[in-house]
């Protein structure tokens, strides 16, 4: 992100340890896990899906980009990826339309839709399906505990993910994490995007960054 003054904000993506994933809110920018939605009018459930093979798109990217100026609102952007790779380029490799889809949330900083804790998260919980994050009204018949956007999830939660063996037993918050749980891979793997910002060479825009040269500064290497 270019920025005034003639600085460049750049991000590096790093794992996460589950501790530090508890303190993940709206403001924290990340790849993949779950969403954490910011405002309370979520996309539909159909506008998360694949235009081209119908599937739902777990989450690509979550960037929390607030505007540089005085008051400005609290705004995430949400990027969704089909993680089927033909659906990305046809059979003449050229792009199909619909295989991403992205969305801003935005919410003024003295909304009574956030909450008034030290983290950036909405004042009234949003439930959001236990495999996918996506948001949703279905929940277990049975312990009206857990969430799910579809059957599909139910099943796969309730065969590999466990709530079977869990159902009415556990507490939901207890087990609830923003990444995949153990034998289910929808989720892309998640990374905290870690930013920081460098002067650049020159005032020109068109100016060159030897960007090899920040990244080595920002990342370690393995002996």
């Amino acid at each position: 992100r270019m920025e005034e003054g003639g600085r460049v904000t750049l991000g590096f993506a790093e794992e996460a340890t589950k501790e530090e994933e508890k303190n993940f809110d709206c403001g924290t920018s990340k790849i993949g896990g779950k969403p954490i939605w910011l405002h309370p009018e979520v996309p539909k459930l159909d506008d998360l899906c694949c235009d081209v093979c119908k599937w739902k798109m777990p989450l690509l990217l979550q960037i929390y980009s607030q505007l540089p100026v005085d008051n400005a609102p609290h705004r995430v952007i949400y990027i969704f990826s089909c993680s089927q790779p033909s659906c990305h380029y046809s059979l003449r490799n050229t792009p199909q339309k619909g295989s991403f889809k992205s969305y801003i949330s935005s919410v003024p900083q003295d909304s009574d839709l956030i909450s008034s804790g030290s983290r950036l998260l909405p004042s009234k919980p949003i439930n959001t399906c236990e495999i996918c994050g996506c948001p949703t009204t279905l929940k277990c018949s049975k312990c009206s505990q857990v969430f799910y956007c579809s059957r599909d999830h139910q099943e796969i939660d309730w065969r590999v993910g466990r709530h079977s063996n869990l159902c009415g037993k556990t507490d939901p918050a207890e087990t609830r994490s923003l990444t995949n749980k153990p034998g289910i891979n929808f989720l892309f793997k998640q990374y905290e995007i870690a930013q920081c910002s460098e002067d650049l060479q020159s005032t020109d825009t068109n100016s060159n960054i030897d960007l090899e040269a920040l990244k080595s500064k920002y990342t370690t290497s393995e002996d």
